[in-house]
């Protein structure tokens, strides 16, 4: 696939917290996943190497930790797998209809063109009876309920919204942090797919209960914020159903991926130090 639509608002609301670097390497990794059309493999040491990003192992690591998804398969993209499978369904069908000729013929009904105007008008104007500004009024009134629904309905979803961030400001100490348009959409984005504001709050505080996203990683990075929380639904109901995550203080004894990578590098350079032909261990050598 080596064609897709670029939503510019939606990246920009999604990589606002990144730096650049860590944007640039979101975006290659993202081309990488339409270009072959298959997740990206989990010993990511090829991949890298490909993308010419060796120098930023850690930012690469921290990309995947927060837009992937790890599987047997490898590291899955929800957003790039439905649009590899609305890509695939297109191509089978275009190439159903070459294998019976092209196209579909065009019906009887969509060969009739436009029938062109005399300039006549047909009917004349009906005279207004009683109250001539009656039905305009009427039609006023409506209006005017309409855009008051519309105004209360409104009002209700700030409201709602409100309510949420002030409850994430209190359970992840951030008084201090703006009701921005970039928290307020994504909050009312969850609200609108029909999820109830306790299931919302229960997401907050699972993930003030995930000594990872406090802060208690090798970064030392909080990964807290309710933009992140209220992402998608994939997100939201990742924190909502991570209950009973106790707030551990953090160990230094968990490798990342890393450090686990690095392990791997050491033992394909040991491997070739007594003469072991393995094929991987010179793709490490030339990575580190």
């Amino acid at each position: 696939m080596h064609y897709y639509k670029f939503n510019i608002s939606d990246w920009a609301l999604h990589t606002a917290h990144l730096s650049l670097v860590e944007e640039a390497i979101y975006f290659r990794l993202i081309n990488f996943y339409y270009d072959s059309e298959k997740p990206i493999p989990v010993d990511l040491t090829s991949t890298v190497r490909k993308l010419r990003m060796r120098d930023s192992l850690q930012e690469v690591c921290d990309i995947i930790n927060e837009f992937f998804c790890e599987t047997e398969n490898g590291f899955t993209h929800k957003r790039c797998d439905e649009l590899l499978k609305e890509y695939r369904k297109t191509n089978k069908k275009n190439k159903l209809n070459g294998a019976k000729g092209g196209r579909p013929s065009k019906t009887k009904d969509s060969e009739i063109t436009q029938v062109k105007p005399t300039g006549l008008i047909k009917e004349t104007h009906v005279k207004p009876k009683d109250n001539p500004n009656y039905e305009l009024l009427t039609k006023n009134q409506e209006l005017i309920t309409i855009n008051q629904s519309n105004s209360e309905q409104s009002n209700k979803s700030d409201t709602r919204a409100k309510e949420i961030f002030e409850f994430w400001c209190e359970t992840m100490n951030k008084k201090r942090s703006a009701f921005s348009p970039k928290r307020k959409k994504v909050i009312e984005a969850r609200l609108k797919d029909g999820y109830p504001i306790d299931e919302i709050k229960t997401a907050i505080t699972n993930c003030s209960n995930t000594p990872h996203n406090m802060g208690r990683n090798e970064n030392n990075k909080e990964y807290n914020d309710i933009e992140l929380i209220c992402r998608s639904s994939e997100k939201l109901e990742q924190f909502r159903d991570n209950a009973g995550v106790t707030n551990e203080p953090y160990q230094q004894s968990n490798q990342s991926y890393a450090d686990r990578v690095h392990e791997q590098a050491e033992s394909a350079l040991k491997a070739m130090e007594q003469g072991d032909p393995r094929d991987d261990a010179g793709d490490f050598l030339d990575v580190f």
